[in-house]
């Protein structure tokens, strides 16, 4: 039923398309089989004929370069800022496209006309538009500049800013970063506009006509012999006006090769020039990063976005190290990196690199390296393009270039996919062409976004592997986001906890694993068993803490009311009361079981409830169910207090 659903819709659709193409088509190709070859030849040998065709596409062609030069600045401010009276500036953009064309001309006149300020400024350098071609041109202007902007505009919102972010980490100028990554992306869609935009010219009629009847344009032409001699003189004007603008964009279309097809073509060239080249080159190992010497320093900085805010964060990443900041998503860590990168500035704090503050310096003077969580390789290069994109900013010579790209290719074992081309790449290959762009250029500091994030568990594992046999080799300093906290225990030399824009704590894997220091970092690194209590004194050399009625055995110098956490693996499960040195046994009921794949956690209520963990094969073994009695025992060493 739903194929005979679907197939109805269609041939719906089609009949309903099919009366539309008709609608345009029929009136074409009367108006073009009306005239004979014979009678179309001749009068494309009338001068008047080919003098007006001509000045109509000149004059059409001249319109689209004014509004190419300043159409495009407009339009990627318009895709790219926000500032009070877009609103207004995107709404005068669209007016042409609305206002009577007849009315247009008017308004032209009234500004460009002889006797106005402009119009008599202008004659001083013998130039004007009343029946003049330079008028022909600002009439058409006027009315299709729009359809120039709002498609570059389109092209420009598409195109992810982050792609310009991570040029700019690679040296790249704001100017750079626009002419090499935004507008080559967004190309296509300037192109369309432009076409769309030549094309509207040459069709404009209403304000022309008012503005500058002489010399005449085609529509003028027409609309003139049509007035005087009727239709039959016309027509055959209007036929080979049709035939001159279908044959010009079927070779546009023509000339415009799909997308797919040019990387197509582009990766056979490219392989090619590779293999070549590859041979050429003695592939050495990677020269050590000057970046393992580099030091870290944020002071109190605070930044205020609409959506994250950072307060009071302060932290000092020690030369050599993996710096880890650990958060759940929102936490904003994310607009952490991009301020140590320079992409956000502060409004309060210092951030200093090697002691030299470079709160106010421009992404692109800070030597930092930047890889985002999605990788953000440039599409438009394949990955040779995309790692040498830092080092042609350097004005490096090809010799060399090629050599780095090489060297760095090797040692990430990517050197057999520097041909290709990023959508072709699995996660873990675009991973590694991600990290080889930042480290080519010798980054003083590698900024990593949630590099892990998009892969799948076993890549994720071996990838961790390899950054860590990476850092060791390569000694750069670095920055390294997760939400993950295996991740962060893997990598880390030390891990911050981020939580709603503050730190919540600082120290070594251990402390943070073990001895966490608020509710929200115990609950994050996975404690589970997290209780509020009071801490008594005991008569057995030990501290108690009390929770619901349940006193716990603990270590600690601190009393009155605290937190605790224990966590699950700490405490073991029996059946039985077990014959153990630990100071906390105790018996209750399972709640919960929770089956994790190869683990297995177990919610023991005594009370309060006591989250443990155990394997597959012990929960066969024991035969566990809900609600079956069961013995829990840790010892007073496991509960953290705080």
């Amino acid at each position: 039923m739903r194929t005979l659903f679907t197939n109805k819709t269609r041939i719906l659709f089609a009949a309903l398309s099919s009366l539309l193409l008709l609608f345009v088509v029929w009136p074409l190709l009367r108006t073009v089989t009306a005239s004979g070859p014979a009678v179309l030849w001749q009068t494309l040998l009338d001068e008047e004929v080919r003098s007006a065709i001509l000045l109509t596409f000149q004059a059409s062609l001249i319109a689209t370069a004014l509004a190419f030069v300043c159409g495009v600045p407009l339009a990627y401010l318009l895709a790219r800022t926000d500032f009070p009276g877009k609103w207004l500036v995107e709404g005068i953009v669209d007016v042409p496209v609305v206002v009577p064309h007849s009315a247009a001309g008017i308004a032209l006149l009234m500004v460009f006309g002889r006797r106005t300020l402009l119009g008599q400024a202008f004659g001083l350098f013998d130039l004007k538009f009343v029946s003049a071609a330079p008028g022909i041109v600002i009439a058409m202007l006027f009315v299709s500049l729009s359809f120039l902007v709002n498609a570059a505009r389109e092209g420009f919102e598409a195109v992810d800013p982050r792609l310009e972010h991570v040029a700019r980490t690679l040296g790249a100028s704001p100017w750079q970063a626009f002419w090499r990554v935004a507008f080559p992306l967004a190309w296509r869609s300037i192109l369309s506009g432009m076409i769309l935009m030549w094309a509207r010219g040459l069709s404009e009629f209403g304000a022309v006509v008012i503005l500058a009847y002489h010399p005449m344009i085609a529509p003028v032409l027409l609309y003139e012999r049509f007035e005087s001699f009727g239709l039959n003189y016309a027509r055959p004007v209007a036929a080979l006006m049709i035939l001159i603008c279908l044959g010009t964009f079927v070779a546009l279309r023509a000339a415009r090769p799909s997308k797919k097809m040019g990387h197509r073509r582009t990766r056979k060239n490219t392989d090619e020039n590779h293999n070549e080249k590859i041979r050429e080159i003695c592939v050495l190992p990677c020269p050590k990063s000057q970046s393992h010497s580099t030091r870290v320093q944020i002071q109190n900085l605070q930044v205020d976005l609409d959506e994250f805010h950072l307060r009071d964060i302060a932290l000092d990443v020690a030369p050599g190290e993996t710096f880890v900041i650990l958060g759940p998503t929102g936490a904003g860590k994310t607009v952490l990196l991009e301020t140590i990168s320079g992409l956000y500035h502060p409004e309060k704090g210092r951030i200093l690199i090697n002691d030299e503050d470079v709160t106010a310096l421009p992404p692109e003077r800070r030597g930092v390296g930047f890889v985002y969580q999605d990788y953000a390789l440039f599409p438009h290069l394949n990955v040779a393009g995309n790692i040498a994109f830092g080092l042609k900013l350097q004005r490096l010579k090809q010799n060399a270039i090629e050599k780095r790209v090489a060297e760095i290719g090797e040692l990430l074992g990517i050197d057999h996919l520097l041909h290709r081309w990023p959508d072709t790449l699995s996660g873990g290959e675009q991973q590694r062409a991600a990290l080889a762009r930042a480290l080519v250029v010798g980054p003083r500091l590698l900024l990593l976004d949630e590099p892990l994030s998009a892969l799948d568990p076993e890549t994720r594992e071996g990838l961790q592997h390899e950054m860590a046999r990476l850092h060791r080799e390569l000694g750069t300093t670095t920055v390294h986001v997760t939400h993950d906290f295996e991740e962060a225990v893997a990598l880390g030399d030390r891990i911050a906890g981020v939580h709603e824009g503050r730190i919540a704590q600082i120290g070594l894997p251990e402390d943070i694993f073990r001895r966490p220091s608020s509710e929200f970092v115990a609950r994050f690194v996975g404690a589970r068993n997290i209780f509020h209590g009071e801490v008594l004194p005991s008569e057995h050399g030990h501290q108690v803490l009390a929770v619901d009625g349940l006193e716990i055995a603990v270590l600690t110098d601190l009393s009155g009311a605290v937190h605790a956490s224990l966590r699950p693996e700490d405490i073991v499960l029996s059946q039985e009361p077990l014959r153990s040195s630990a100071r906390n046994v105790f018996r209750g009921h399972i709640a919960e079981i929770i089956d994790r794949g190869t683990l297995i956690y177990v919610t023991v209520d005594v009370p309060p409830a006591f989250t443990c963990v155990i394997t597959r094969t012990s929960l066969e073994e024991m035969s566990l169910e809900q609600g079956a009695a069961a013995c829990i025992a840790f010892k007073a060493s496991a509960v953290h207090v705080f």
